[in-house]
């Protein structure tokens, strides 16, 4: 049986921070920055899910206020970045089957989404301070939970997998308060999800040490099958998540 949920609402995250942006600040000469950044995340989450024999199309989500962190060292070079994401949707409504919109019936349809990654990173090139360009590796844990509730039932699986993440990213600083971020990465490579990627621009301004304000979009998309059958068979189809962020970016030492 293959059913639809459209919904508007009920987006909680805490963002997509994979390619996110470097430390906000010059390296003090002798030690590390540490740069710590929450933010309110605009969220749209899309795709296909299959479980348990069920296939739900997770479709038409609206943008809605949620959340994401990220939390980052770094010294002239090398680094390190964790971030941790979380979104969850939940609307009830009618669910009916895709080639019959007529076969609705009321329920409730949930769809959680978290995800928990490291990153170590490394400064290629010059030591130029209006410029940079950094490569990273990592791993990324990833957990989804599925729920149909409907008259006839409930539906309800988890899937957890662990994924390596490769990535690089551009940055450049405009005067002293402006930085300029562009980044992907990509993961999965069939050992996890069979593939992820991940598309990323961000602009910040230091409005006064040692706050910055920013604004990103990041573009994810996800395509997960563990390749098991009958109720243990778990598929995640051209998964997407999407959205706009709005934050602060604190970093320790304060920028010279």
């Amino acid at each position: 049986m293959v059913v639809a949920m459209r919904f508007s609402s009920g987006i909680l995250s805490l963002g997509l921070l994979a390619s996110g942006a470097p430390a906000r600040a010059q390296t003090s000469e002798t030690g590390w920055t540490w740069s710590v950044s929450p933010y309110v995340w605009l969220s749209n989450v899309a795709g296909l899910s299959v479980a348990r024999g069920r296939e739900v199309l997770v479709a038409d989500s609206a943008l809605i206020p949620a959340w994401a962190f990220q939390v980052e060292a770094s010294n002239r070079r090398a680094g390190l970045r964790v971030a941790g994401t979380w979104v969850t949707v939940g609307k009830v409504g009618s669910i009916a089957q895709v080639d019959d919109p007529a076969s609705g019936q009321p329920g409730r349809y949930d769809f959680s989404w978290a995800t928990l990654e490291t990153h170590g990173t490394l400064r290629i090139g010059p030591d130029n301070p209006a410029s940079s360009f950094t490569v990273y590796l990592g791993a990324r844990l990833v957990r989804q939970v599925m729920r149909v509730q409907t008259p006839g039932g409930e539906v309800a699986a988890s899937q957890v997998w662990f994924e390596p993440v490769e990535g690089s990213r551009y940055a450049v600083t405009v005067g002293r308060r402006v930085l300029a971020v562009i980044a992907g990465d990509i993961g999965g490579f069939a050992v996890g999800s069979d593939f992820t990627w991940t598309l990323s621009g961000e602009v910040a301004y230091r409005i006064r040490d040692p706050v910055a304000l920013a604004m990103r979009y990041t573009y994810r998309e996800v395509q997960y099958d563990n390749k098991e059958t009958g109720p243990n068979a778990y598929r995640w189809s051209t998964g997407v998540q999407q959205g706009w962020f709005f934050g602060a970016v604190l970093t320790f030492p304060r920028a010279p």
